[in-house]
């Protein structure tokens, strides 16, 4: 049986389980996990855009592709995002399409970042479980603390 490592600083730390026990001396602590890319970052549509308007039709809308940014494609800028999916067959965008195009696109798809938008904390004098991600970055911030590895990897970026 492999031994589970245990830390007593983490910050931006590759995390090798699905997830992280958490003990706490005298003081809290707060901690946010940082997801990673964990497919293929690029992925190819093909779509249909109208000039000023900020919807794409296309059969291949999922729901992997919120966040996702453009990289090539005509009336779409390369800085312009998926806010949504509708139904499965359209991407709403963050801006208007420039122009009117029926073609293909290539988005990046990106890791998501931060889980949580504000760090969750841990109490003084306490013991949490939370999950991690195999693969995923772990930061903990505060002092007198130990985090230990625990469970399988399974998740994330295992098996990549």
């Amino acid at each position: 049986m492999s031994q589970a490592n245990v830390y007593t600083t983490v910050s931006n730390a590759v995390w090798y389980t699905d997830k992280c026990e958490i003990v706490t001396g005298n003081t809290a602590v707060n901690y946010n996990v940082y997801a990673v890319q964990a497919g293929n970052p690029t992925v190819g549509i093909l779509g249909t855009v109208s000039n000023a308007s900020n919807v794409m039709l296309t059969s291949q809308a999922a729901a992997g592709l919120v966040n996702a940014t453009f990289v090539t494609g005509t009336g779409v800028a390369n800085s312009v995002t998926v806010v949504s999916v509708v139904n499965g067959t359209s991407l709403i965008m963050s801006a208007n399409a420039t122009a009117t195009s029926t073609g293909s696109y290539t988005l990046t798809t990106g890791a998501p970042g931060n889980i949580y938008s504000a760090q969750p904390q841990v109490a003084a004098s306490n013991r949490q479980q939370i999950y991690v991600g195999a693969g995923n970055k772990l930061t903990i911030v505060g002092s007198n603390f130990t985090a230990k590895e625990i469970g399988t990897a399974s998740s994330a970026t295992a098996g990549k």
